[in-house]
C-alpha cells in the first residue's frame, strides 16, 4: 500500500478514537451530571494537593461546570467527526488514483562498465569460426 494512504488511514483512527472519547465525555457532563461534578470535584483535590495555586484550581473546577465547557465539549465532537470523515474521503478518493506500488525510474538501465548488448540480429552473440 502507498504511504500516503497509510497516513490517511492512520489520522483516520486517530480522529475516530478522539471522537469517541468526547462523545463518551459529552455524554457523562450531559446525561449524568452527578458523576461530572465528582469527577471535577475529585480533579480539583488532586491537582491542589501537588500544589497547584488554589485560584488556578477553583477557575478550572468552574470552568468545567459551566456551560461554554460543554460548547467546547460539542466543538470538539463536531472537529473531531469532520476530521475523521474528511480523512476516510480522502482516503477513498486517493486509493483510485495513486497506484498500490510506485515502479522505480530507472534514468540508465545498463550498469556503468557493461557494454551494451548489440541489437541487429535479434539473437545471442555467435562465436568467431
Amino acid at each position: 500500500m502507498n504511504e500516503s494512504l497509510e497516513t490517511f488511514r492512520h489520522w483516520f483512527w486517530v480522529s475516530l478514537v478522539m471522537f469517541l472519547f468526547y462523545v463518551w465525555l459529552l455524554f457523562l457532563k450531559t446525561r449524568r451530571p452527578q458523576t461530572w461534578l465528582r469527577y471535577n470535584s475529585a480533579e480539583a483535590a488532586i491537582w491542589s494537593r501537588l500544589g497547584l495555586p488554589r485560584g488556578l484550581v477553583e477557575s478550572a473546577r468552574r470552568f468545567g461546570a459551566s456551560r461554554i465547557s460543554t460548547v467546547c465539549l460539542w466543538m470538539l465532537v463536531v472537529a473531531f467527526a469532520l476530521l475523521a470523515f474528511l480523512n476516510a474521503g480522502a482516503y477513498v478518493y486517493f486509493k483510485a488514483r495513486i497506484p498500490p506500488h510506485r515502479q522505480p525510474i530507472h534514468l540508465n538501465p545498463a550498469p556503468a562498465g557493461r557494454p551494451k548488448p548489440a541489437t541487429g540480429s535479434g539473437g545471442p552473440p555467435k562465436a568467431p569460426p
